[in-house]
């Protein structure tokens, strides 16, 4: 039967797409296995505490004022409707300076780790400010002015451990509840403050040592007019995001420490204290992070997969045709079907060891298989034991490319230049139309002189009505 390079090109081509089918099924399952661990750190924060942000403090002084309105009746005319609304003066501090420790601990829940920490810090700050006159519009008349009120809004207010300490003006107090601002600030420490009226000022020192419970991440959020906030910490692989880097920073294997100096002028903090909801990428950020993260790295690998069975099949092919060699297509299906599988593998050992540990026994898992099995395919141990070896490479630039993110694309390219390079130089002297041509047998050797039989004599016999002609 004639072969046709083409339509077996086709083929293998056929199966590749078709081993990218448990590939997809493969990212199916990474991302159920990130919703599994998602649902065990929400266990773990919801038993211990989330992500924190220290927002403060602030001073607040809350005042009502009132005015009328005219509303129109169905039946006409008008009537008149008194109105009145809560608002707020915000102080903030001029001079912040926050010193802190993060100690961390991990929390399991069962296969799955949970990165947690202790914020232990002192806030110490100055107030000085003058009360101005109240912003009245026409029309309006202050009801009432309350006490200002010392402020610290903290977003999750279950992470306190103990109580938190507050010196003021000189003075150690005692954080209060139910106040004026409690219901528009909320969650947040509160404490009243003696009464002052416009045209007064305050000067003030503070001091507040506050001990809190969080999981993965921590912002601070520079609110004074001048801040330095400083943070140490044995978590050796520190994030920092928001929207100020360290200063200074010294990240080891011991743990890291960072230093951040940040001006108002700089900053819209201040004008953020208002909000509901305290959102953490604004502030100073620090994340403990894993930065060999099983899950996402097992995305990309599978990501790369495709890749990797292509590249695979390809020096397959090419092995096929430099060497003279018949390999089916259902021994190219077991081969990628074993490469597949090493994602699997991957994907299932990096959720109880270490990446570096879980790929080196995937990998080593499926390049003896492959070995073994390469060796009666080819029917060389040699050439099964080369082309592992080949694998092993492939094995080795992918485990590269996982680890070398900022470097990937680069990486990437160069392993595929290579790869087309090496195909190149192979196949240089290859005749591609030899291999598509029917292949037809040699004509059999002529026997030698002696091999021949003797000459055979024959003698016609005659038929009926004929007589052979008489010689003489």
């Amino acid at each position: 039967m004639k072969r046709s390079l083409f339509l077996r090109i086709l083929l293998i081509g056929s199966l590749t797409l078709l081993l990218f089918v448990p590939l997809l099924f493969l990212q199916t399952l990474i991302e159920s296995r990130v919703e599994y661990r998602d649902e065990a750190i929400q266990s773990v924060v919801q038993s211990f505490a989330s992500q924190q942000s220290v927002f403060g403090p602030a001073i607040v002084i809350p005042y009502v004022v009132s005015w009328q309105e005219q509303e129109e009746l169905r039946n006409g005319g008008y009537k008149t409707i008194e109105r009145s609304e809560k608002r707020f003066l915000y102080f903030f501090p001029t001079t912040l300076h926050i010193q802190s420790e993060l100690p961390t601990s991990t929390r399991s829940r069962g296969i799955f780790n949970v990165e947690t920490y202790k914020f232990i810090g002192s806030l110490n700050g100055h107030f000085n400010f003058v009360v101005p006159k109240l912003p009245l519009q026409t029309g309006e008349t202050l009801v009432r002015l309350f006490q200002p009120e010392l402020v610290l809004k903290i977003s999750d207010i279950r992470g306190l451990v103990g109580t938190p300490s507050l010196d003021f003006d000189g003075q150690t107090l005692a954080w209060g509840k139910n106040t004026e601002t409690s219901n528009a600030f909320s969650p947040a420490l509160y404490y009243a403050l003696p009464p002052l009226e416009p045209g007064h000022s305050l000067q003030a020192e503070f001091k507040i040592n506050l001990t809190l419970n969080g999981t993965r991440s921590i912002s601070i959020f520079p609110i004074a007019d001048d801040n330095t906030v400083y943070m140490r910490s044995p978590w050796p692989h520190p994030d920092f995001r928001g929207e100020f880097l360290p200063t200074t920073r010294d990240v080891k294997d011991t743990g890291f420490n960072a230093t951040w100096k940040v001006s108002s002028l700089a900053s819209n903090a201040q004008s953020h204290f208002d909000s509901r909801y305290l959102h953490a990428e604004n502030g100073l950020v620090v994340k403990l992070i894993n930065p060999v993260e099983p899950y996402t790295l097992a995305t990309r690998a599978s990501k790369y997969g495709f890749l990797f069975i292509a590249l695979s099949f390809a020096a397959f092919f090419f092995m096929e045709g430099l060497k003279q060699l018949r390999v089916h297509p259902i021994q190219y299906l077991l081969v990628g079907a074993s490469m597949a599988l090493f994602f699997l593998l991957l994907l299932s050992l990096s959720e109880h060891m270490p990446f570096g540990f879980s790929y080196a026994v995937a990998a080593g898992a499926s390049l003896g298989l492959l070995a073994f099995y390469l060796c009666f395919v080819f029917k060389s141990v040699k050439l099964g034991l080369g082309f592992a070896t080949l694998l092993c490479v492939l094995f080795t630039s992918l485990y590269g490319l996982l680890l070398g993110e900022d470097y990937a694309l680069l990486l990437g390219s160069a392993l595929l230049f290579i790869c087309l390079t090496a195909a190149m130089v192979l196949s240089r002297k290859l005749d591609w139309y030899a291999l598509s041509a029917p292949k037809t047998l040699p004509p059999p050797p002529a026997p030698s002189p002696s091999e021949m039989p003797p000459p055979s004599r024959y003698i016609p016999h005659p038929t009926p009505g004929h007589h052979p002609p008489e010689t003489s």
